[in-house]
């Protein structure tokens, strides 16, 4: 579950700027290796489905690189309510 903080916080700041590629190209790389050799061996059912939901989580914050990379979003403008700008 390594990589839910990094894919909500990428969503939030909807941009993935700072964050290295290669780490998770690295990660993906493991989880991937992993549930093969779990699926190969015959694990128990729960260590290929978690395997593959880390490979899930993996491919979608590469689908995030890619995404605000190439479609960049503007970022959320703070709208004052009018009712707030009143001084007391």
């Amino acid at each position: 579950m390594l990589g839910i903080p990094q894919l909500y916080r990428n969503y939030q700041n909807r941009s993935t700027e700072g964050m290295s590629v290669k780490m998770v190209l690295m990660w993906t790389s493991g989880d991937t290796f992993k549930t093969v050799y779990f699926i190969l061996n015959q694990a128990p059912f729960q260590f290929s489905i978690c395997g593959l939901l880390q490979v899930f989580v993996d491919v979608a914050i590469l689908l995030q690189v890619y995404f605000y990379r190439y479609y960049p979003q503007k970022p959320a403008s703070h709208v004052a309510h009018p009712a707030s700008t009143k001084a007391l």
